[in-house]
């Protein structure tokens, strides 16, 4: 999850790219002013302490003869640790009220606020405008860059939203029906043939604590667009045979929407992944927990929000996260005619030059450091485009 770096900004490059960005996203779109009564909600997010301290407890856990390998937080303590402090919290809270916001959850290091654009509008000295492209996604975007006052800014508070960065991409497309793996180097790989091409060992080993050597007891969290069925996977299970061969039946999976979700979309390599992704867990680890965090986009807001879901019900071992956002994302042709190459470049700059000091880090790195303690571990799988990623042979999901 370290590798998610547009997380959280400071407040000044957040707002910077809002505006640079706000710029590239009408060009192609079409923007109105956000009817001042209409209800907006968001996070605001407050700077990590000791942030050093937080880099050398991950370095930490993960170097073998530490006496902190392995050993992890959990959200309480991590809190207690390295989040914002009472009163810090409690004067951001009481200057969000004062321009008439309402925090409805309270997070680790956020706070979940709801209003109206109106009132965005005057606590961050902004107007937000409702942006349409020419695909039909919409968005909020700030049309000049956020400015915060008072407390705001004495606190150091993070706004994520509203900067109109372009989501990121799942990379996976559908070029057609795959043929039966047995007859070429393409096809849908099955529940087996992840134990043939990585040499597992049987399921039936046992484990020294009881349990099988088949995920058993182990929770992992999917963080994808939109849901998949349970249908294809049990077909991945069934044309293998897996009841008759274990004598159980195929595994499923926990559906859990983040915002409202989205449906599975047959057409949608973006479904197409969330598929892969639950079909590939299971495929390795049949007798594991499964719970598929469905998101409406993947946009910044709807990640950080099942981020924040992780957090803090800290019921899962396992977190995979299967899209990118590389430098690709920003050309005009990738985008609907829209180009981000401004707000690239910016990005470097911002982060070339360093971070201002006492400005929080991405809330993402919460959950490398903080999980069940004391025996399980929160990790993250971030997929971007690479050579070794495309030569492997092309999986596609039935339906």
């Amino acid at each position: 999850m370290r590798n998610f770096h547009h997380a959280a900004l400071p407040l000044f490059a957040a707002a910077a790219m809002a505006s640079v960005s706000h710029a590239a996203t009408t060009r192609n779109a079409v923007v109105s002013a956000l009817a001042p009564v209409a209800a907006v909600d968001f996070e605001v997010f407050l700077p990590l302490r000791d942030s050093a301290g937080l880099d050398r407890l991950l370095e930490a856990q993960q170097a073998r003869g530490s006496p902190s390998y392995h050993k992890w937080l959990t959200p309480a303590q991590f809190a207690a640790r390295f989040g914002p402090t009472a009163q810090s919290v409690a004067k951001v809270r009481a200057a969000l009220a004062a321009s008439g916001l309402q925090v409805t959850a309270t997070h680790s290091r956020s706070l979940h606020v709801a209003g109206t654009a109106a009132q965005v509008n005057r606590a961050f000295q902004t107007t937000l405008n409702a942006v349409t492209l020419a695909n039909g996604a919409r968005s909020i975007v700030a049309a000049s860059p956020l400015s915060a006052s008072g407390a705001l800014r004495q606190e150091g508070v993070v706004v994520a939203d509203f900067t109109g960065i372009p989501n990121r991409q799942a990379h996976s497309v559908i070029l057609g029906p795959a043929p039966d793996n047995r007859n070429g180097p393409a096809g849908a790989y099955n529940y087996n043939d992840m134990k043939q091409a990585y040499d597992y060992p049987s399921y039936q080993t046992i484990l020294p604590g009881g349990n099988r050597l088949d995920g058993t007891g182990i929770r992992v969290a999917v963080v994808m667009a939109t849901d998949a069925l349970d249908s294809d996977i049990a077909a991945m299970f069934d044309h293998e045979l897996f009841t008759a061969t274990t004598g159980k039946q195929p595994p499923t999976i926990e559906h859990l929407p983040i915002d409202g979700g989205a449906p599975f979309d047959p057409n949608s390599g973006v479904s197409v992944e969330a598929s892969l992704d639950v079909q590939q867990v299971l495929g390795g680890a049949p007798g594991s927990s499964v719970t598929l965090l469905s998101l409406p986009d993947l946009s910044d807001q709807h990640i950080l929000d099942a981020y924040i879901q992780i957090v803090d019900q800290n019921r899962w071992d396992m977190v995979n996260s299967s899209f990118g956002g590389c430098e690709l994302n920003y050309t005009r042709a990738y985008n609907n005619g829209t180009s981000f190459v401004g707000v690239l470049r910016l990005h470097h700059d911002v982060f070339r030059k360093g971070t201002p000091r006492g400005s929080p880090s991405s809330p993402a790195r919460a959950t490398a450091a903080a999980s069940h303690a004391p025996a399980s571990t929160i990790s993250a799988e971030a997929s971007t485009p690479s050579s070794s990623r495309a030569s492997r042979p092309r999986r596609t999901t039935r339906t």
